[in-house]
């Protein structure tokens, strides 16, 4: 990974960092650009995998299998940070999540036909 990408990675994930620490996990914190596992830890019972590529070629499927590989049976997601995209905006970068998770999530909040 050059230089710069790794520059990029660690202002990503310390932005979405900040962003969980300010609306209800006030313990999360980045683990480093390039460290194996989650991206962010001290998130109880979450998973997410945090990314910044500058190409148009970004793999979702193959983002989303590292995260829910490394969630240990935790709701594992995507925060991707858009080409073009700053910490100042981080409210409005994607989550990519599975149907399936976010059927069980809309389901649990009380859509769709009672449980």
């Amino acid at each position: 990974m050059s230089r710069a990408r790794i520059v990029r990675a660690a202002e990503t994930q310390r932005a979405y960092a900040d962003y969980a620490r300010n609306n209800g996990w006030p313990y999360a914190q980045p683990v480093g650009a390039g460290a194996n596992g989650r991206d962010i830890e001290n998130m109880p019972g979450l998973a997410p995998e945090v990314k910044a590529p500058r190409d148009e070629n970004f793999r979702i499927a193959g983002a989303l299998r590292q995260a829910v590989k490394n969630a240990g049976g935790d709701l594992a997601y995507v925060v991707y940070r858009p080409d073009g995209s700053g910490p100042a905006t981080v409210a409005d970068w994607p989550c990519i999540i599975r149907l399936e998770d976010l059927t069980w999530l809309l389901r649990a909040a009380g859509y769709g036909d009672p449980q």
